[in-house]
């Protein structure tokens, strides 16, 4: 076969299976067949009279979340019981009425208190108030008690400094007296060391005796006691007696005058 003829044969070859391959319908592809509408090659770009519309303007939509039952917690409500406790209200405090001072005037008639205990005895209005012995100190400082007469409700609430008409005596009896060997040497050291202390003032000291022993008597003013107070100190047997009044302006003070004189101690 001459070379020519080779080449038309292989003309009409390519020629026809062209022919079949378009004669064989197209397969649909996967995405064709997802999608109803023709691929975008397949669809006509659009036209627009006027140009592109413009990009959306204004505050990006919202998006609302889908809310889900599942985990929607709802809160219990609170509902009174009938009958149950009430909230409790606050109550506003109601300051104390103040007490009377209930002053009592020395009655005429006196009596004698006297203690063996403490080996100590004095006189005072039968009217007043008493109290004693109590213990002045606790251990292990020396022993001492104290006995109280006062003439006055002493549990009355006071906004100011005792009045004339109050007078409260106290007689305090320690044992400590035997490292300052006289009861001057004793007052000389308490008056040094108060006096470290603003605004205490000591009288001069007037020297009287009680119950046969040398006593000595001033008194003491000081931001806590203004209105002074009485002493008058002795020493008995080693054992130390300090018989103060308060106030030393009270009208009653010659009742502590006569409490100091009637004071003995007993062997």
């Amino acid at each position: 076969m001459r070379p020519l003829e080779i080449v038309n044969m292989l003309v009409v070859l390519f020629l026809a299976t062209g022919l079949a391959a378009c004669a064989t319908p197209r397969l649909a592809t996967s995405l064709e067949t997802a999608i109803p509408y023709p691929l975008p090659s397949e669809r006509p770009f659009p036209s627009y009279p006027s140009g592109p519309p413009p990009p959306p303007t204004g505050a990006a939509p919202r998006l609302i979340p889908t809310l889900d039952p599942g985990r929607v917690t709802v809160q219990p409500t609170w509902t009174p019981i009938p009958g149950a406790t009430p909230t409790p209200t606050m109550t506003p405090m109601v300051p104390p009425t103040p007490q009377p001072l209930n002053v009592v005037t020395p009655s005429p008639t006196w009596q004698t208190y006297r203690n063996a205990d403490v080996g100590f005895s004095f006189d005072y209005p039968s009217n007043w108030h008493i109290e004693g012995p109590t213990k002045l100190r606790q251990p292990p400082a020396p022993p001492g008690v104290t006995i109280a007469v006062w003439n006055y409700n002493i549990n009355a609430l006071q906004k100011t400094d005792k009045t004339a008409d109050q007078l409260k005596i106290e007689i305090n009896i320690t044992p400590e007296f035997g490292q300052y060997g006289s009861i001057e040497n004793w007052f000389a050291e308490i008056k040094q060391r108060d006096s470290a202390y603003p605004g205490v003032v000591y009288s001069p000291e007037k020297h009287i005796a009680l119950s046969g022993q040398p006593a000595l008597r001033w008194t003491v003013t000081a931001p806590i006691v203004p209105q002074g107070n009485d002493l008058t100190a002795f020493v008995c047997d080693k054992w130390l007696y300090v018989i103060s009044g308060y106030p030393s302006t009270s009208k009653y003070r010659t009742v502590l005058d006569r409490l100091i004189a009637s004071a003995t101690v007993h062997n």
